[in-house]
């Protein structure tokens, strides 16, 4: 089976907010994300936001399980 190389990050209440609070809020997201997977040792290449969207750019399985845990996300 292949392993993804990239993980869509799903997040529900800022998307009702302004562009310029969402903006905001996206960035303490990312930099939550970032703190969790150094956290549990996860390896990543990038985490891009485009569109709305947040993506983990990372060869790891175990991103996927990290990810969740962080406050604000959905599902990934």
């Amino acid at each position: 089976m292949n392993r993804p190389d990239t993980i869509l990050v799903r997040y529900d209440e800022l998307a009702l907010k302004s562009k310029r609070v969402r903006a905001m809020y996206e960035g303490i997201l990312v930099k939550n994300l970032k703190a969790m997977l150094k956290a549990d040792g996860i390896s990543y290449s990038d985490i891009s936001k485009e569109m709305g969207r947040v993506f983990i750019h990372t060869e790891d399985p175990n991103a996927l399980q990290s990810a969740v845990k962080v406050f604000g996300v959905v599902s990934a």
